[in-house]
């Protein structure tokens, strides 16, 4: 594998796994505190089927989104002082929030009202922003280990 390609795969594989293993404990906790009334309707439950179907787009989305905008911006900010690495969180916060958004929009049960919406966006920016994170992360890590430091 080239460089380029070891830049996009493993830290876009990496973090969507470690969003999934998120995704599960989520779903695990949700059921165990909210437990629905037998009187009310019961909440949409969590559709693993539904994201099995997804996970070769959201891949393929990924690796392109990381091969066209993440390394150049990463080659971009690598490269100078530690003044400028302090504007790469900004575009970490921009996507997380604008991934949150989508994530709630996406997920969002009309049934369950505006409090669902707000839960679920918020899920999903810290969802997004440890995606981002571990990203960004693993290709520090990367960019280490071949440099030899």
């Amino acid at each position: 594998m080239t460089a380029k390609s070891i830049k996009i795969l493993v830290p876009t594989i990496v973090s969507l796994l470690a969003v999934a293993g998120l995704l599960m404990i989520e779903e695990f906790f949700h059921d165990y505190f909210f437990v629905p009334d037998s009187y009310s309707d019961t909440p949409v439950p969590f559709d693993f089927a539904f994201y099995l179907v997804l996970i070769i787009p959201i891949i393929f989305i990924a690796c392109t989104f990381q091969a066209f905008v993440t390394l150049p911006l990463w080659t971009k900010f690598r490269h100078k002082e530690k003044s400028m690495v302090f504007r790469l969180w900004y575009f970490v916060i921009l996507f997380s929030l604008l991934g949150g958004i989508s994530f709630g929009l996406l997920f969002w049960s009309n049934k369950l009202g505006f409090a669902d919406l707000i839960q679920t966006t918020f899920i999903g920016t810290i969802l997004c922003a440890f995606y981002w994170t571990l990203n960004l992360l693993t290709l520090s890590f990367i960019d280490r280990t071949r440099n030899g430091t």
